[in-house]
């Protein structure tokens, strides 16, 4: 689900274009081409007839090279949401991997348990040793980190059965479920809402943190798929042990750029977090709703709206919204 976040945010096009999709296709394409021309043994004889071009012909090539690139770039920005939902790990229902899901949700789940046996540990022993006059600073301190690690990689408790097969997709899913567990509101429904009221410079750091997610994790895709179509090409090509070997190494160059890609996702999941804290009232202001004057209230008023927005269900009369008219307005 957390791919409407991506969806809203897939709006600008430049910076995000240019730096998340078609750099890592340029890399790719043009290592494509070393490798192929490597492997039928015309990488020098093409490079010789390079250097012999003249200025106007090198542009003509290059413009021939890039055009195509290019558009296979423009077609991957439009395709960022399904990457990401593979990356998160929507693939688990596809033939054949299954298991492989299952597997992957239950080692987490055993995760979350050990994470949540240990904060449930510390809460109790915290209380004795403070009885015994002992000190509890480092008890603490330990406490913290578990339970903030829980809250920001894993879905809150009760929501276990949300988990997903890959740390990407729990990161996510933290981040999707907090604002309904905070505030009853429904992310699906209210995102697109709230993402009109966000200040610019809020905007500009979610996107610049979204531009490192997205390079990232379409860097490590082409790393995979780079050296799963180079690999047996050069194996078909008898080519040398060394270029095997140096084309192989963008399997563990692609986990390695999907492990990165999980600290700017963790800070853009922070962001969004912090978004429904700080400006989800602002929101309200927006759609000329009375601010609630109690969290319980609040809850209602969200719960309320977000069914209103899905399914068209209209609040009950004892229950209906009270808009601020133009008169009070003026007036606070």
């Amino acid at each position: 689900m957390f791919s409407i976040f991506v969806g809203e945010l897939r709006g600008y096009f430049g910076k995000a274009f240019v730096l998340a999709v078609w750099l890592p296709v340029i890399v790719f394409a043009g290592l494509g081409l070393v490798v192929y021309l490597w492997g039928d043994g015309s990488l020098e004889t093409e490079w010789q007839h390079w250097r012999s071009l003249q200025l106007d012909e090198k542009i003509v090539l290059a413009v021939v090279f890039l055009a195509p690139v290019t558009m296979i770039a423009f077609v991957i920005h439009y395709l960022q949401v399904p990457i990401t939902r593979l990356f998160e790990g929507y693939w688990e229902k596809w033939p054949g991997l299954r298991a492989v899901g299952h597997k992957k949700r239950a080692q987490y789940q055993t995760q979350v348990n050990a994470l949540d046996e240990r904060s449930a540990e510390l809460s109790l022993k915290i209380p004795v040793l403070k009885q015994k006059g002992q000190s509890v600073e480092q008890q603490k301190a330990e406490l913290k980190r578990v339970v903030q690690y829980r809250m920001v990689n894993f879905p809150p408790p009760d929501d276990e059965q949300d988990i997903l097969p890959t740390r990407l997709g729990n990161i996510y899913r933290a981040a999707e479920l907090y604002p309904y567990h905070r505030y009853g509101l429904d992310s699906v429904a209210i995102w697109p809402r709230l993402r009109q009221v966000l200040p610019d410079d809020f905007m500009v750091r979610m996107q610049e943190l979204k531009i490192a997610v997205d390079f990232l994790l379409l860097f490590s895709l082409l790393a995979v798929l780079f050296s799963l179509l180079a690999v047996p090409y050069l194996l078909w090509q008898r080519a040398e042990l060394w270029m095997i070997l140096t084309c192989a190494a963008g399997l563990p160059l692609g986990w390695l750029t999907y492990r990165a890609a999980l600290t700017p996702a963790l800070a853009y999941a922070e962001l969004i977090k912090v978004a429904y804290d700080l400006y989800r009232r602002t929101l309200l202001k927006t759609l000329d709703l009375n601010l609630p004057a109690t969290l319980d209230e609040e809850r209602k008023l969200w719960e309320d709206l977000s069914q209103f927005i899905i399914r068209k269900v209209v609040p009950k009369v004892e229950e209906q919204w009270q808009y601020v008219t133009k008169a009070e307005d003026a007036k606070g």
